[in-house]
């Protein structure tokens, strides 16, 4: 090339340049003078830019740094460095990086753009942790089958968190689809046939896991009474008597469908009625056998009796 400037695309990496001037005046050359040669040095590459992905970053999630926009003037292949940092410290390299981050930690990606020989100049990008929401593996309801008595609890097992923090789940009680309680033991809001269902949340005090839910049909329980009795007390041959429980009470408000047994004389008598009205005369002993009942369940068997 000729002129005062040497444009780069007529060297490379590792060329001896020299430079010789020619005095002249237009007419005439003086004597030649060449300057000492110099060798092309290494070009430090460079990239354009990088980011770190998932955008929103959790403990459980691998982060991966990429970088793009690689030049290198002399062609150089690239050998680029990636390292990481957690909170300012160093604590891996390469392209992913595995949690031993957690919510809140700033994590680092820092490209060092090189070619083997020079380093240009490093580029970073950082992403805070954001917090992972908790969760559970399973639900279990106690006690199972249950009855309107009961004290219904809700227990959550294999509670989860990758940031470690504490377990503040809670649990969502409903009744035939209605939302009856949060949280506790459920009682005294159900009753035979009814559906119960928990719902237990996994929560870590910032953000819901994915709720997990058990169902249970509450069993009827059987009625009770206090006592039975036979009227009238002073019954006659000619009368209808009558046998009724006293003190009846279910749980579940179902009505009372009690059963009958007469006897006159211990002998059963075939009546299965709440009254009698024949069969027995004077100086026979009448007993009425009552066994409660709601129409499903069945409870305790009392009796009472009469002397004609």
């Amino acid at each position: 090339a000729t002129g005062p400037t040497l444009e780069s695309y007529w060297t490379a990496k590792g060329d001896t340049v020299s430079c010789s001037a020619i005095p002249s005046d237009g007419s005439d050359t003086g004597e030649v003078l060449t300057a000492g040669a110099v060798i092309v040095g290494n070009t430090a590459p460079e990239i354009a830019g990088l980011r770190i992905s998932p955008e929103a970053l959790f403990a459980s999630d691998p982060a991966i740094c990429t970088y793009d926009g690689y030049t290198d003037a002399d062609g150089d292949a690239d050998v680029s460095r990636i390292e990481w940092l957690i909170n300012g410290g160093m604590v891996g390299t390469g392209e992913a990086l595995s949690s031993p981050y957690r919510k809140d930690d700033v994590v680092t990606c820092m490209v060092t753009p090189s070619d083997g020989l020079s380093d240009g100049e490093p580029l970073s990008t950082s992403i805070t942790v954001s917090n992972s929401a908790p969760s559970i593996e399973r639900v279990e309801m106690l006690p199972w089958p249950a009855r309107a008595s009961d004290s219904i609890t809700c227990t959550a097992w294999g509670y989860s968190d990758a940031d470690a923090d504490p377990d503040d789940s809670y649990v969502v009680w409903s009744v035939n689809g209605g939302i009856t309680a949060i949280g506790g033991a459920l009682s005294g809001m159900f009753g035979g046939g009814d559906v119960v269902t928990c719902a237990m949340t996994p929560f870590d005090g910032e953000d819901e896991g994915m709720p997990i839910s058990v169902t249970q049909t509450i069993i009827n329980s059987p009625p009770t009474i206090t006592g039975v009795r036979v009227s009238p007390t002073d019954a006659e041959a000619d009368d209808v008597l009558t046998c009724e429980s006293v003190g009846y009470s279910d749980i579940d408000g179902d009505t009372e469908a009690s059963t009958y047994t007469w006897l006159v004389n211990d002998r059963e008598v075939g009546v299965t009625t709440s009254s009698i009205s024949s069969g027995f005369t004077g100086g026979d002993r009448v007993t009425c056998l009552l066994t409660v009942s709601d129409g499903e369940s069945s409870g305790i068997t009392l009796s009472d009796s009469v002397t004609i």
